[in-house]
């Protein structure tokens, strides 16, 4: 059904959305996609929204509510969000935002190794101000940077926090910083 063929204007007669709604309602109860939705009448998703809204029918697109609840039982098998994206045939996004919704959250991070606990879980994500405890975390990742050979990656993996956090906390800490491989950095006369 397209609504939208052989006609000139881009608003909706009261006629087409009379015709439009009922079919839409009915596809999205059968399963259509979004993309089957636009494809059919040939409108926008937003119009294709606004129509199911006016009368209390988004019901998020048909399968969202099957496929969360699906993906909750592969989930408690033990499968990663890879593996349940590719047997669904979703990206990985929307299996996180179906998971989320099924009422899953995220595995907590790994323990940071001795004397690095950056942050208390509890706190949650935020900036990390200035003050004794910046300065304590700088001069342990500086620690564990210079002695322990330890690389920005590994470091930013085993904190939580993002590579340029930690090269951020680094520099802070005054910091010099290997070359790429592994070599140290050095400075030379004239150049």
């Amino acid at each position: 059904m397209n609504a939208n063929k052989g006609t000139t204007s881009k608003r909706l007669t009261p006629e087409q959305k009379a015709q439009l709604i009922p079919y839409l309602v009915r596809r999205v109860d059968e399963g259509a996609t979004r993309q089957e939705l636009i494809e059919e009448t040939g409108w926008s998703l937003g119009t294709i929204y606004r129509l199911l809204k006016s009368v209390d029918a988004t019901r998020t697109y048909g399968r969202r509510a099957e496929e969360a609840a699906r993906l909750a039982e592969l989930k408690q098998s033990g499968k990663t969000t890879k593996e349940l994206a590719e047997e669904i045939g979703r990206s990985e996004d929307t299996v996180r935002l179906l998971l989320r919704k099924a009422g899953f959250r995220r595995a907590p991070r790994k323990p940071s190794p001795a004397g690095v606990q950056v942050r208390d879980p509890a706190a949650g994500r935020g900036p990390l101000r200035a003050g004794p405890e910046r300065d304590r975390i700088c001069a342990e990742l500086r620690r564990r940077y210079e002695e322990d050979s330890a690389t920005v990656r590994q470091l930013a993996e085993e904190t939580g926090y993002t590579y340029n956090k930690v090269h951020r906390l680094l520099t802070m800490a005054g910091t010099r910083f290997r070359a790429r491989g592994g070599a140290e950095l050095t400075l030379q006369a004239g150049s």
